[in-house]
């Protein structure tokens, strides 16, 4: 057997090996063993990356959303979002999907649904209040 090769043990008399040592594959090289985890690693790396990309957008447009709504910078948008995620237990993205859907409802007064949905949150009253609605009314 070569010395860069590892083979696979295998008891036949009590079924596969339990001892981790033990497994491997017939042709694999210590080098490749050994890289494993890393490349294991970071696939679960770009996996996360992925799904944060793919959420970015609306977790974005909701804070545009807050920044008009409250009159405050990205930071502190940012902020709510993610108190309110943590205070109802829902995902930050979700979240944000859910005030989207609830700023871009045009049924009835103008943000009518973005403050019910708002005002359903904990705490999203404190310390802010919305920008007024100046010429919503019809003359």
């Amino acid at each position: 057997m070569h010395t860069n090769q590892i083979e696979l043990i295998k008891d036949r008399h009590n079924g596969p090996p339990t001892d981790a040592a033990h497994l491997s594959l017939v042709g694999t090289s210590l080098t490749d063993v050994a890289v494993a985890p890393e490349v294991a690693e970071l696939s679960q790396e770009i996996e996360a990356l992925r799904r944060r990309l793919a959420n970015l957008p609306a977790i974005e447009q909701a804070k545009g959303v807050l920044i008009g709504f409250y009159a405050v910078d990205a930071d502190a948008a940012f902020a709510l979002l993610v108190r309110w995620s943590q205070h109802t237990n829902i995902k930050l993205h979700r979240l944000a999907s859910d005030l989207i859907t609830a700023a871009n409802d045009t049924s009835g007064h103008p943000h009518a649904q973005l403050r019910i949905f708002i005002d359903q949150l904990p705490n999203s009253t404190a310390r802010l209040s919305p920008i007024p609605d100046f010429g919503t009314t019809s003359r």
